[in-house]
């Protein structure tokens, strides 16, 4: 007698939530009618899994966007849960469409918005609104993907989060309750580096002469065009090494350069007694290397210096040309002497 009274009660129940009309577009003033009309709301359950495979590895490169086969891979997750005095099944039948959805004919689909969380140097291109068919007490599943961009400008080494979330909100006459989840996954900028470097202050670049023991200053001009502060380590096989022509050093060999930094290296060079003729160049490398994380170190840039020549030595160039004019002089004195004496005695 008792199942009897339960099961007669549970379809008075469910037949009064299929005749009731839309309380809110009718009878707004009926309170009572209105909590009476939502005793039946389900639960539901919204996830977002992403695929791990899909997701970039490593640091992210400045510039670039990871769309096509660098596109992140997801997949959406939907379902309600059935109360257990809801006969499963009714809820494909008119009656139970209209009591969850109130429209007999709704096509068991819903919206899952996407919205996404990232830091300033990060644009993520997400779908706004995902489609689920198909929904039942049982999960269904819709696969999406979305892609993301590097601003050019991003510094590097920069780590932070992307978060995706999907949310599902029921309309006002729906008897769902709303869900959501979210996924969350970590990235780091990329380090790029770049150098720009010349000699400066030589008025011609392609030589500089020295005298023998003479020691120059070469000013070299290092500018940081990379995306992090960058240490720069000053390198040349000529550094400090014996040599029976010149001594080539630097100071300071590993220097600090801020985002587009620019300062000026002199190199020392002290040139011995060389050889009239001598003609040659030493190879400066540059080296950079992130100051964060010094494991990262960018491709070298390679200069010559001008070309080293001995000076002709001016004051033993001037003491010849001055004998010489005083030889000239000497002979063309001692011609009008002769000349003049020479016509003495004619006479």
């Amino acid at each position: 007698m008792n199942k009897k009274i339960i099961i007669v009660t549970l379809i008075v129940f469910l037949i009064s939530q299929a005749i009731i009309p839309q309380v809110n577009s009718k009878k707004e003033d009926n309170s009572l009618l209105e909590e009476f009309d939502r005793l039946i709301t389900f639960e539901t359950t919204t996830n977002i899994t992403i695929d791990e495979d899909t997701l970039p590895k490593g640091f992210l490169t400045p510039g670039k966007t990871y769309n096509g086969k660098d596109a992140i891979n997801a997949k959406l997750e939907f379902k309600f849960e059935r109360p257990w005095y809801f006969p499963e099944f009714l809820i494909n039948t008119k009656i139970g469409k209209w009591i969850l959805f109130r429209d007999t004919d709704f096509d068991m689909s819903v919206n899952i918005s996407l919205s996404e969380s990232s830091p300033d140097w990060i644009d993520v291109d997400i779908p706004k609104n995902i489609k689920v068919e198909n929904i039942n007490s049982l999960f269904s599943e819709k696969e999406f993907s979305f892609n993301f961009t590097v601003n050019q400008t991003a510094e590097a080494l920069i780590k932070d989060k992307i978060k995706i979330q999907a949310s599902f909100e029921p309309e006002e006459n729906w008897g769902l309750a709303s869900s959501k989840n979210s996924k969350t996954f970590e990235i780091e900028s990329a380090y790029v580096p770049k150098l720009e470097a010349e000699f400066i202050g030589i008025a011609n670049k392609s030589k500089i002469e020295f005298k023998a023991g003479q020691i120059k200053q070469l000013p070299l001009k290092i500018k940081n065009l990379g995306n992090g502060e960058t240490i720069v380590q000053i390198s040349s096989e000529s550094f400090n090494k014996k040599s029976k022509n010149w001594n080539i050093s630097v100071q300071k060999e590993n220097i600090t350069f801020a985002i587009n930094e620019e300062k000026i290296i002199n190199i020392t060079v002290k040139v011995k007694d060389i050889e009239s003729g001598f003609k040659n160049q030493f190879d400066i490398k540059l080296i950079p290397r992130s100051s964060k994380n010094q494991t990262q170190i960018g491709e070298s840039l390679s200069l010559k210096s001008p070309n080293i020549i001995k000076k002709i030595d001016n004051d033993y160039t001037e003491m010849l040309t001055y004998a010489l004019l005083a030889i000239i002089i000497i002979v063309i004195i001692a011609l009008v002497f002769f000349i003049f004496f020479r016509k003495k005695l004619i006479q």
